[in-house]
């Protein structure tokens, strides 16, 4: 986890820090090379101290990872952009990288599904399954638009005439009227 070098090191902030420490957290200090103040709370609560390269002499890191070295931290150099660099951070006792020279950043693309999109899926395993209404129930509370397609769909099917046959296939109809209601919503929230 990684601590900005404008936290301010309250109590209440150190003591979180100390308690993610504890729980197996690895904290990261950044530090801006030209105002290192060794004597920071935070510093000393870091196993990393991050060094933003950029714009610094080879001169003043080297001076730097000097003053950093009797802490017994682990020292990155951040904003690696060459192999220079990278050669001259190794030669002056860097120990781990960080930059552009060794990745730039990708975009992933994907389609990503809507929660009612989750939902709809949640609720046609339950109905493979032949879940219990409340469990089915509980997804439509979940997701406000479902219930609304729901309702549409309910409402639709009660203002339709209906014949004297339909009573007989009752527990037919029961498993229709919810294959259609997931159809209806499915179609619905395509929209």
């Amino acid at each position: 986890m990684e601590i900005l070098e404008t936290t301010t090191p309250t109590d209440e902030i150190l003591t979180r820090c100390e308690q993610l420490r504890a729980a197996g957290f690895i904290l990261a200090a950044r530090e801006r090379p030209e105002s290192l103040d060794q004597s920071r709370p935070l510093l000393k609560l870091a196993e990393v101290i991050k060094v933003d390269i950029s714009h610094v002499e080879p001169d003043r890191l080297k001076q730097l990872v000097g003053n950093l070295r009797p802490l017994g931290k682990t020292i990155l150099a951040e904003k690696v952009e060459s192999n220079e660099q990278m050669q001259v951070c190794h030669a002056l006792g860097f120990d781990l990288f960080q930059g552009y020279y060794f990745a730039h950043p990708t975009v992933i693309q994907g389609k990503h599904l809507q929660t009612s999109e989750l939902s709809l899926l949640k609720l046609l395993g339950l109905l493979s399954q032949d879940a219990d209404s409340t469990e089915i129930e509980t997804i439509f509370k979940q997701e406000p638009v479902l219930t609304v397609n729901l309702l549409r769909l309910t409402n639709y099917q009660l203002g339709r005439k209906r014949d004297g046959n339909q009573d007989h296939f009752a527990a037919a109809r029961h498993h229709a009227a919810r294959t259609a209601a997931i159809i209806t919503l499915a179609a619905a929230s395509a929209l």
